[in-house]
């Protein structure tokens, strides 16, 4: 059977915190490893007073959606031409985020040390977190994917400029975490090929 996951914001569960697993065709959600649209217009954020395993969590989980995003949707954005292509290697990028969060669960000595000397734990971890939310945030509430009105918009600047601080905050985190998580060596290279091939659209090399 089809699982599909559907965001609860702020809501821990014993895996995969601040999410919740549906069967499909039981409500929203995305599925993560197809071609569905993500539905969820809320605005993120890490899970308030969260552990040092749920932060993790949530950051895995909001870089694997805002890659999706890229590639099952945002149409002005993303090469048509190009789209399938990225869709079929998405799989693999679903297993490799997978094996970082069963690794995460398991929590082995060896896995806390690289997570230390990557600079994921105490304060700083929490800094990587609240900076992707803010970043993240203010990118969709730019292209008008979230359902909130903000009275006062945080940013005025063009898209591109939003959206190259998403993919800056993306680029230093999952440098972090292939450290810690050597699988998401794959997801690195896979987001950097996204990021160019956005960059080709707004140069007009690609459709």
């Amino acid at each position: 059977m089809t699982r599909t996951i559907e965001r609860m914001p702020f809501v821990d569960v014993k895996k995969h915190e601040g999410f919740r697993e549906t069967e499909s065709g039981s409500g929203g959600g995305r599925r993560r490893g197809g071609g569905r649209e993500p539905c969820d217009r809320q605005p993120v954020g890490p899970p308030p007073g969260g552990s040092h395993r749920s932060l993790l969590t949530w950051i895995l989980l909001t870089i694997e959606d805002e890659l999706f995003r890229f590639v099952h949707g945002r149409e002005q954005s993303f090469p048509g031409a190009w789209r399938r292509d990225f869709q079929a290697v998405w799989p693999e990028m679903t297993a490799c985020f997978e094996s970082a969060h069963s690794s995460l669960e398991w929590g082995s000595d060896t896995l806390q040390g690289r997570l230390g000397r990557a600079g994921l734990g105490g304060a700083m971890l929490s800094l990587k977190a609240e900076r992707l939310s803010s970043y993240v945030n203010v990118f969709r509430e730019s292209l008008g994917e979230l359902s909130i009105t903000n009275p006062q918009p945080r940013s005025s600047g063009p898209v591109e400029k939003i959206k190259d601080l998403v993919f800056g905050a993306i680029n230093s985190i999952l440098g972090s975490l292939s450290m810690a998580f050597p699988v998401l060596e794959a997801v690195k290279e896979y987001k950097e090929h996204v990021e160019l091939s956005v960059k080709a659209v707004e140069l007009g090399v690609a459709e």
